[in-house]
């Protein structure tokens, strides 16, 4: 061995280094590996030998077969994507590029694995589509012999739409496209449909359009016209022979598709992608097909095009709305609504908890100007409004309301079990309520009283000072309708009510707020956070407070024809994202379903 102190070379019986004298190590050099740029003994090998390495080739197996799962599942996905028709979009290229409207169903995977969520809406969905004729209500005419588990199912995809298109022949068509799994079943129902419809009497016919065979119906008059065909994997309809000739024009690129339209462009853009299905309507096309004094009182040339996304949550639906403006044509006070901040909604906090309908906002001068603006009443015969309400009333709303009501608002409906409804004229036990912000209460309070004596002086009554809820409210009573409305102020609202039990509840609302209730903070969490205001529906509430003022017969009848179909709502509601954009106005709107409710 070698001295790793001299590097004399010993002989490997010698403890001790027979030129230096220093130990010697125990094991032998020619093992080791001198460490990079270190000393080499003399006669040594210039690179020790190393121990021989172990290889693992099952590693390679591993990482093959991981890197071979991962292709089938990805492969997977697209070909179930595909043959499901998954969030694809496909359909809508089948709609011309003038569409007036159209809703597509169009889910994605992750929208698929909630569909379990719709089960209790089944009874909601069955009963709107029966009572508004949306459901083919002229083929269960028929009486036809369809069972959707042994006809339908097995090839239908998940992918369809449905729309109003202009076919320049008259009046608009229907037309409907779903994607068919499987050409061969999907002709087999078309066939056994077509059969039993003959066999009651309809009479049908061939063409070839555009290479496609087409079958339409020709007996009937033109509100009982069907024809459909089947072209790139999806069964089409129309309720017109030009309306399906229209489809296959745009599947062929005969004709411009809806895909291709500048303004459906721009609004997939802003429509969340994430979505079960979602509507689109082009505003400027169906003024152009069914223009009238109401539609351009509506909106006019303001809105171009209306969309909204529906998305499925775990406990409901939301439904991200989209409109899309033109700025240049927005009223004054509309662009002023627009553009204001965030509602801070303190006013949630002020509103009882058994509020059953509720609307609230800001500045209520701008809701007074789009009322009259919308209602035609902003100028009639050269007045303004407010002009007209002081030459009848002595009321001037510019000086005793608006000028202080430049804060939050609230109009609500509460639930009231002693009442027969607010000032006469709704039936059920609930009465209204109107809260409005003030930074001074001085000044508001002047305001009301000015127009508690514009009233006095119109009716003859007089408004009388009383404690309730420990409130100091101003109230005015119809003995011969038993009807009561007063006003007061609490915590920098003015209230005004039309019953005691309204009025009291306000003054102690505090610890029983619509803000703490749990099913109202559940509900507005889906909804945007910056936002005008909300509208809002207690769907729960408002059924039970009907339901208790009915007499045993009619609850009978609501138990067994109502009930079933409103049972899985607890809540309904909207509010619009704050401020908007210049031509962009967006907003939510979400139906909270209940858990746990047989459908």
């Amino acid at each position: 061995m070698y001295c790793m102190n001299c590097g004399t070379h010993n002989a490997d019986t010698n403890r001790f280094c027979l030129q230096c004298g220093k130990p010697l190590m125990a094991t032998p050099v020619s093992l080791q590996e001198p460490s990079r740029g270190g000393w080499i003994p003399p006669g040594a090998p210039a690179t020790m030998p190393r121990s021989p390495q172990r290889r693992f080739p099952w590693l390679w197996f591993i990482s093959g077969g991981l890197i071979v799962v991962a292709l089938l599942c990805v492969g997977g996905y697209l070909l179930a994507r595909q043959w499901l028709r998954l969030g694809t979009n496909e359909a809508v290229k089948l709609m011309p590029a003038d569409t007036m409207m159209m809703m597509s169903l169009s889910p994605g995977p992750l929208q698929v694995s909630r569909l379990q969520n719709l089960a209790p809406l089944s009874g909601v969905l069955g009963a709107v589509m029966g009572e508004t004729g949306a459901a083919p209500m002229d083929l269960g005419a028929q009486s036809l012999d369809i069972d959707f588990a042994r006809d339908i199912q097995p090839w239908i995809g998940l992918e369809a739409v449905a729309g109003i298109v202009d076919t320049g022949a008259g009046e608009p068509a229907l037309v409907a496209a779903v994607a068919s799994r499987s050409s061969r079943e999907s002709a087999a129902f078309l066939k056994k449909v077509r059969t039993q419809m003959e066999g009651s009497g309809a009479v049908f016919e061939e063409e070839r359009y555009s290479g496609i065979l087409v079958v339409y119906k020709t007996s009937g008059d033109s509100s009982d016209q069907l024809a459909y065909a089947e072209i790139n994997r999806f069964v089409i309809a129309a309720t017109s022979l030009d309306g399906l000739h229209a489809l296959i024009d745009a599947a062929q690129g005969k004709q411009t598709a809806l895909p291709k339209n500048s303004t459906y462009q721009r609004m997939m853009k802003e429509l969340s992608g994430n979505r079960f299905g979602y509507l689109y309507a082009d505003w400027a096309t169906i003024r152009k097909m069914g223009g009238s004094e109401e539609l351009d009182r509506l909106a006019g040339d303001m809105l171009q095009a209306v969309g909204a996304a529906l998305v499925l949550e775990n406990d409901g639906l939301r439904l991200d709305y989209v409109m899309l403006v033109n700025p240049d044509s927005i009223p004054d006070a509309w662009r002023v609504a627009m553009e204001m901040a965030a509602n801070p909604n303190k006013v949630t906090a002020a509103l009882p908890e058994d509020t059953l309908v509720m609307y609230s906002g800001q500045k209520l001068r701008l809701l007074f100007d789009q009322i009259a603006d919308v209602a035609g009443l902003a100028d009639v015969g050269g007045e303004s409004l407010m002009t007209q309400i002081e030459r009848s009333l002595g009321i001037n709303l510019e000086q005793d309301l608006f000028g202080w009501a430049d804060g939050e608002y609230a109009l609500a409906l509460i639930s009231d079990p002693d009442s027969e409804g607010p000032l006469g004229i709704l039936q059920m036990p609930a009465n209204l309520l109107l809260l409005i912000e003030t930074k001074d209460d001085r000044v508001a309070e002047r305001g009301m009283q000015n127009i508690a004596d514009a009233l006095t002086r119109e009716g003859g009554s007089q408004f009388n000072e009383e404690k309730i809820g420990g409130v100091t409210f101003h109230t005015i009573t119809d003995p011969y309708q038993a009807t009561t409305i007063g006003y007061g102020l609490v915590n920098h609202f003015v209230v005004i009510g039309t019953s005691h039990q309204v009025l009291r509840e306000v003054a102690t609302a505090a610890d029983q707020s619509l803000a703490r209730d749990d099913a109202f903070r559940n509900f507005i969490s889906r909804l945007p956070a910056r936002n005008s205001g909300y509208v809002y529906m207690n769907v729960e509430l408002l059924v039970d407070t009907v339901y208790e003022q009915m007499p045993e017969y009619a609850q009978k009848d609501f138990d067994a024809s109502t009930r079933p179909y409103l049972k899985s709502v607890r809540a309904i509601g909207l509010a619009n994202q704050q401020p908007g954009g210049k031509d962009v106005q967006r907003g939510s709107m979400f139906l909270l379903l209940a858990r746990n409710v047989d459908p």
